[in-house]
C-alpha cells in the first residue's frame, strides 16, 4: 500500500524534547474523520507551548483516518495513536483520559482546531508553577470561535476572568451553567481537566448513545467535585458548525437519550455528597432547554425519514412523560408569568398544538 506523507512540512515547525514530560495531555477521539483530521493535528503540534502530548483515539474509522493518525505518531515522538473498535466518542474520550501522562487533559474534537498560543495561555494564567501553587484548578474555562459557512464569530464565556475557588463561587458557577447552557457552555472541548481530579472522582463519560449529550452530564457532574476553576478571557478554540453533521439531523431517540440523561444526573445526586445538589435548577434545565429547546425543534423539523406530521404525534407523547409530566406541574404551582402559565399547561395536558404554533405556525405567519 502507497504510504501519503499527509503532514505538511511548511506550515509544521517543531522541535520538542521527548525527555520533557507533559503537562498537559490534547486526547483527540477520531472517526472517520479524513477530511479535516490533518488541520486539527496541525494545529496542536504548532503549539507555542511545547510540554504536551497528543493521543489519537481512533474509534473503529473504516476511511483513511487511522492511517493518517499512525503517520503523525511515526513522524512526531509525543504523539500517541489508539486503534479500537467502535464504541462511540464516549468510549474513545475514557480510552485517551486512560492512556493521558500529563497532568492536565483536553479534548479536542477532530474537525475543530486551536490557537498557536492556546496552551501557552492556559498553561501560563490558569496553571502557573504548579509546583508552588496551593491548589491549582481543577478545571479550567476558556472563550471560542465559532466557524459557520466560513464566518468565524467570537463567542465569549459567561465568566469574568479569575479563579473560583470558594463554595459560594462553585455553586454560583452551577448555577450559571444550568441557567445559561449555551452561554457558559457544557462542551468538553471548552474545557481543561486536572488529569488526578478526574481520577479521584471517579469522573468518565457516559456513552452519548445512551445520554445524547454526554458533555453535559460529564461537566455538571466535574463542577459538583470541582474545587477550583479558573476562568480565561483569550479566545484559543475555533468550533467548527458543521451541516449535516449530528447536531442537524433528526435524532429518534433524543427524547428518550434526554430522560436517561435526567436520571443519570439525579441517581448521581442522591449517591454523591455534594453540598448543594441544585435540583430545582436542573430541573428547570431539563424541562426548558432539553426538552422544550432542543427536543420540540428536533421533532418539528422536516427531513427525509421524519415528518412534522409524526412530529406533532411524538411530542404530544414526551409531554406524557413521567419525568416531563412531574416537573411541569410542579412548575405550574409557583409560575406567575401569563406565557409561562400557557406553556406548563400545554405540557400538563399534551396540549400539542400550543407548541407547533410557537415552533411552525408562528414562522408561516411572519
Amino acid at each position: 500500500m502507497k504510504f501519503i506523507d499527509y503532514s505538511n512540512d511548511g506550515n509544521v515547525q517543531v522541535t520538542y524534547n521527548q525527555q520533557i514530560k507533559p503537562l498537559i495531555s490534547v486526547i483527540i477521539p477520531v472517526y472517520n474523520s479524513e477530511l479535516y483530521l490533518k488541520e486539527c493535528l496541525d494545529s496542536v503540534i504548532n503549539q507555542t507551548y511545547k510540554k504536551i502530548e497528543i493521543i489519537c483515539v481512533d474509534d473503529g474509522s473504516t476511511d483513511h483516518t487511522g492511517e493518517i493518525a499512525d503517520f503523525y505518531a511515526a513522524k512526531y515522538d509525543f504523539i500517541k495513536c489508539i486503534h479500537k473498535e467502535n464504541g462511540g466518542l464516549s468510549s474513545a474520550r475514557n480510552v485517551g483520559i486512560a492512556e493521558a501522562k500529563g497532568q492536565f487533559i483536553h479534548m479536542c474534537d477532530a474537525d475543530d482546531w486551536v490557537a498557536p498560543t492556546f496552551l501557552e495561555v492556559i498553561a501560563t494564567k490558569a496553571i502557573g508553577d504548579i509546583r508552588s501553587s496551593s491548589r491549582v484548578p481543577d478545571i479550567v474555562k476558556f472563550n471560542y470561535y465559532r466557524h459557520v459557512d466560513g464566518k468565524t464569530t467570537l463567542c465569549k464565556n459567561v465568566l469574568q476572568e479569575g479563579s473560583y475557588d470558594s463554595v459560594e463561587d462553585i455553586d454560583s458557577l452551577m448555577k450559571q451553567a444550568l441557567k445559561s447552557v449555551n452561554s457558559y457552555v457544557l462542551s468538553a472541548w471548552s474545557h481543561i481537566y486536572r488529569r488526578d481530579f478526574l481520577i479521584e472522582n471517579n469522573l468518565t463519560f457516559v456513552s452519548e448513545r445512551k445520554v445524547g449529550s454526554e458533555d453535559f452530564l460529564f461537566n455538571l457532574e466535574a463542577l459538583c467535585f470541582a474545587k477550583k476553576v479558573y476562568a480565561v478571557n483569550d479566545a484559543c478554540y475555533y468550533y467548527d458548525l458543521r451541516f449535516g453533521s449530528l447536531t442537524q439531523k433528526y435524532r429518534e431517540l433524543l427524547p428518550k437519550q434526554y430522560v436517561n440523561l435526567y436520571r443519570s444526573y439525579m441517581k448521581f445526586i442522591e449517591n454523591s455528597h455534594v453540598r448543594n445538589k441544585h435540583i430545582d435548577e436542573f430541573q428547570n434545565m431539563f424541562l426548558w432547554q432539553l426538552i422544550f429547546g432542543t427536543c420540540f425543534p428536533n421533532e418539528y423539523r422536516k427531513t427525509e425519514n421524519h415528518s412534522v406530521a409524526d412530529g406533532r404525534v411524538r411530542v404530544k407523547e414526551i409531554c406524557g412523560i413521567n419525568e416531563v409530566h412531574t416537573i411541569a406541574r410542579n412548575q405550574l404551582k409557583t409560575a406567575k408569568k401569563p406565557i409561562k402559565i400557557l406553556y406548563l399547561l400545554a405540557f400538563v395536558f399534551k396540549q400539542e398544538w400550543i407548541f407547533f404554533w410557537i415552533f411552525v405556525g408562528k414562522k408561516k405567519n411572519s
